[in-house]
């Protein structure tokens, strides 16, 4: 097709000066050539030679100077574009760059024969899914090449003129390119022709999804399934009114209340139209109208709402996150939290107790005021209790508009807590915050009252601090107690008396017996620390403190501890409060070492139980381990380890505030892993810095192989437990040993926006895995709670343990999550046994608060309650309380786990989680 002066492969071989032609196509082309030394400028000329002569056609002629000219530095060659040259044709190229005869250089090169385009090109037979195209077919043509879309092309070589296009869409429109081809370089200009797909037909169905929804007494949305095709769907009631809507949903407004309303629905797509569905429905009774809605006074922690009467109401209610009542048309709500949004429903109540839809109002409380200044007198800011070094500071809950407290001690650094972070006696309505100092001296605490505004002003307070004399330590000898402590407790008894001017104990007020019953286990439990304590020095061998212990080395201690019980059970039992049982306490204060192994014999065990201790305590290295003598009859052997904890490293790791403590317990029959009697476990915490102590708990961990606890550390299990301000330790329950270490568990949620009044105490119980979310960052906290739930929650604070038994109700699998708590809630006496639990049901709150009671009455000291009415006199609905749960409830309510609603206590109303979340906190800062 092209034709070159040139020799070989080489296109510039056998010539003195390289000139070639490339690119050729019918009307263009390349010529490229070597530059000539000194050459600054050339003339060339294009002719279309004949006789090759002076009859030749003239192209192009022109001077070109090299400064004018591409230059391609890879092949050394000048380049120039023709343009505007003749296909299929011989051209003659003369390009002269001097002077001389010999001074130029010819060539001849033939442009590319042009291909005709496809003529007559139409496209027929056009259906929803496919189309021909149609072309008059040339013989000079080899192929056709046709394009409709993107990765949408064949090539046609059958001579047949025409190509079916399948697979298309309908009521589209589509572009068709087609090209002639000549052999496999020629091709032709396309032609493009469009066309659009018929549309297709719509089958109708027929039937529609057609209903009403949200309706009140003014107002319904129609809803429906959209249906395929459709463009528009027509509305009609029949009685003139008519729309035209696009989406598959319409309000209706201005409606009639308690009227019956039918509604035709149509869909369409602008050719043709479905069948006609209905659908009636009936507005609502008359409901409040929200633009009568008023706010008369609005706070920080109240508002006060009126409206307008409704016809034929009776009554009106209310409800939102945390009320209920019925109403005038004036409505007061207090005790709400500040800068929070609630949405109130408001209720007309008609004749028979129907209420009307509910209309919503929305609010946001305001900022609280700066808090205020309280009568110091009626602040009553004291030292609540000391003992040694120890002292808790209490007050009255009077400073106004006080969210939380700022405590500064010595002048330092201000300690800020919310009320739920303090211990609260609900009868005398009081806060105590305990402290524990190191050496004695002269302190001074300052209290304030904060809020997100300010501070109020400053209470002072100054008292004197000294620690007691250090007992005698004797090797395997116990410090005996019995007669101080027990004159202690005779001299509350005796004072108990000496204000008893007509009557005894059941005839004081049960709030002052709690009272007075928890001074009374204070000294009780006083005398646990005392009485029994056998004090031992240890054996090194290697890097392991090692001490065995027999009968003779706690014999005094288990007989003084049985004497001090008896003594102390008698005075317990004159007041109706359940009994202690003896204990005794082994301190190895000595062993600092991180591993240690002691050894109780069978003759030390047989004096303990013989004694009916029910608690031996083993102090080793800052961890105390109490277990039940019953658990090995025979004698034991405890083997602890400790190693550091990991480092934490990063936002995602635990934050471990000790170090990583393994114990193991072995007897006669091997390593025990598990025990039938509960195990009480305290660990030593360290770098508590800007730790939220009451975010820690005991968790169950895989030990790691580094010394320096590098090494990554899976935790397999939560325990929960409590911080102890006075020794740095957490203590929780355990039913089984292995690796153990307490971390701050930050548990946070993303829908606390509505319960920031509970927000605290749902962080607090999910930290100790009490309570838990639902795997995807939210914790549902205005949900029900289940029976089952709460059991769950009521046995995991207490670590109560499921018995080996088959599950006694008919509506409880073993297989059921929920199976295991209701076996421990069964065997400690929480619920009776009967046909079925209910697991599934939302708990009422009065048989919350018997499973709390039944709890609480089985703890040492608990007293029988004389006169249940005292306690529930309060609540205006007291008589429709459960004859049967009364008494539960009203311990329950008498140590300020629970308390009422807006219209009483409310016993067969449900319970949000957020609810239970806040019982739970109350539970643990109890214990």
């Amino acid at each position: 097709m092209v034709s070159h002066t040139y020799a070989g492969d080489d296109p510039c071989y056998g010539l003195d000066h390289c000139f070639i032609s490339t690119n050729e196509t019918g009307t263009t082309a390349t010529l490229e050539w070597e530059p000539i030394e000194g050459v600054q400028s050339y003339s060339l000329k294009i002719t279309i030679p004949f006789n090759y002569d002076d009859t030749d056609e003239v192209v192009l002629e022109e001077e070109l100077d090299i400064d004018d000219l591409l230059f391609d530095s890879e092949k050394n060659r000048y380049i120039y574009n023709l343009t505007g040259l003749k296909s299929g044709t011989l051209h003659y190229a003369l390009l002269k760059y001097g002077e001389g005869d010999w001074d130029w250089s010819p060539l001849y090169f033939t442009t590319l024969t042009s291909v005709e385009p496809p003529a007559n090109v139409e496209v027929i037979d056009i259906t929803e899914t496919s189309a021909t195209v149609q072309w008059m077919d040339n013989p000079g043509h080899s192929e056709y090449y046709i394009s409709w879309g993107p990765e949408l092309s064949t090539y046609v070589r059958d001579g047949s003129g025409s190509y079916t296009i399948e697979n298309l869409t309908s009521n589209t429109t589509y572009t068709v390119s087609i090209y002639a081809l000549v052999g496999t370089t020629l091709t032709s200009e396309p032609v493009e022709i469009s066309f659009t797909t018929t549309e297709a037909a719509i089958v109708w169905p027929t039937e529609v999804n057609f209903e009403a929804e949200d309706i009140t007494h003014r107002t319904a949305t129609l809803i429906w399934d959209e249906v395929q095709g459709a463009t528009e769907y027509h509305l009609s009631n029949g009685d003139g009114w008519e729309a035209t809507v696009t989406d598959a949903a319409y309000q209706l407004t201005g409606l009639t209340p308690s009227t019956s309303y039918t509604y035709k629905l149509t869909a369409s797509n602008g050719t043709s139209t479905s069948q006609e569905f209905t659908h009636t429905f009936t507005t609502a009774i008359a409901a409040v109208d929200h633009e009568t809605i008023k706010v008369d006074m609005l706070t920080h922690d109240s508002i006060k709402l009126t409206f307008d009467a409704v016809d034929g109401a009776e009554k009106y209610a209310f409800e939102g996150a945390r009320f209920y009542s019925d109403k005038g048309t004036s409505i007061h709500i207090n005790s709400l939290a500040h800068q929070t949004s609630y949405t109130i429903k408001l209720y007309a109540v008609h004749p028979g107790g129907i209420k009307s839809a509910p209309t919503l109002f929305t609010f946001t409380t305001l900022a609280p005021p700066l808090p205020g200044d309280a009568n110091l007198s009626s602040l009553d800011f004291r030292v609540e209790y000391q003992e040694g070094l120890n002292v808790t500071l209490g007050w009255t809950a009077w400073i106004p508009d006080a969210s939380s407290y700022e405590l500064i001690i010595d002048g330092g650094e201000p300690e800020y807590f919310a009320r739920e972070d303090m211990h609260w006696y609900a009868f005398h309505h009081r806060f105590t915050k305990s402290l524990a100092f190191r050496q004695n001296g002269t302190h001074t605490a300052s209290l304030r009252g904060v809020n997100m505004t300010g501070k109020s002003k400053a209470y002072e307070l100054t008292f004197t601090v000294a620690a007691r004399e250090a007992n005698p330590t004797q090797s395997v000898v116990p410090v005996s107690k019995v007669g101080e402590t027990l004159n202690g407790l005779e001299n509350v008894i005796n004072n108990l008396n000496n204000t008893l001017s007509n009557g005894t104990w059941r005839t004081l007020p049960e709030g002052m017996k709690l009272d007075i019953m928890n001074s009374i286990m204070s000294i009780v439990n006083e005398g646990y620390n005392e009485v029994g304590k056998v004090i031992f020095t240890s054996q090194v061998e290697g890097n392991i403190a090692k001490a065995t212990v027999s009968a003779a080395d706690v014999a005094l201690a288990a007989a003084e501890s049985k004497d001090y019980v008896d003594q102390a059970n008698k005075h317990l039992n004159k007041l109706g409060a359940n009994p202690v049982k003896p204990a005794v306490v082994l301190d190895f204060e000595d062993v600092t070492l991180q591993s240690s192994e002691i050894t109780l014999d069978a003759s030390a065990m047989k004096t303990l139980l013989d004694a009916g201790v029910e608690s031996v305590t083993i102090k080793l290295n800052g961890t105390q381990v109490s277990i039940n003598p019953k658990e090995f009859p025979n004698g034991f052997e405890l083997n602890r380890g400790q190693q550091s904890a990991p480092k934490n490293a990063s936002n995602g790791s635990p934050n471990f505030v000790s170090d990583i403590h393994s114990f193991e317990f072995t007897d006669n029959n091997g390593v025990h892993s598990t025990f039938n009697n509960p195990v009480g476990v305290s660990l030593p915490t360290r770098g508590l810095g800007n730790v939220d102590t009451a975010l820690l708990t005991v968790v169950n961990v895989s030990e790691t192989s580094s010394e320096q606890g590098d090494e990554p550390t899976t935790i397999i299990g939560n325990f929960g437990g409590t911080f102890n301000p006075a020794t740095g330790t957490v203590d929780t329950v355990l039913h089984g040993f292995s690796s153990y270490a307490v971390i701050e568990n930050k548990v946070n949620f993303n829908d606390m926006g509505s319960v920031k009044w509970a927000e605290r105490s749902i962080q607090v119980a999910a930290a100790k895995g009490i309570v838990v979310g639902d795997g995807k960052g939210n914790y549902n906290p205005t949900g029900d709670v289940t029976r089952a739930e709460f059991l769950k929650m009521l046995v995991t604070t207490f670590h109560l343990k499921a018995p080996k038994a088959t599950e006694p109700f008919i509506d409880v699998n073993d297989s059921d999550w929920f199976s295991p708590y209701v076996k421990a809630g069964l065997n400690s006496g929480i619920i009776d046994s009967s046909t079925a639990f209910n697991p599934r049901a939302a708990i009422t709150r009065e048989e919350m608060a018997q499973m709390i009671g039944r709890v609480l009455r089985n703890q040492p000291g608990a007293f029988e309650i004389a006169n249940t009415d005292e306690i529930l006199k309060d609540f205006p609905d007291a008589a429709s309380i459960s004859s049967n749960i009364k008494d539960d409830l009203a311990f329950t309510v008498l140590k300020g786990i629970m308390v009422g609603k807006d219209n009483g206590f409310e016993p067969t109303a449900k319970t949000t989680r957020a609810e239970a979340a806040v019982i739970v906190k109350r539970l643990i800062d109890l214990k």
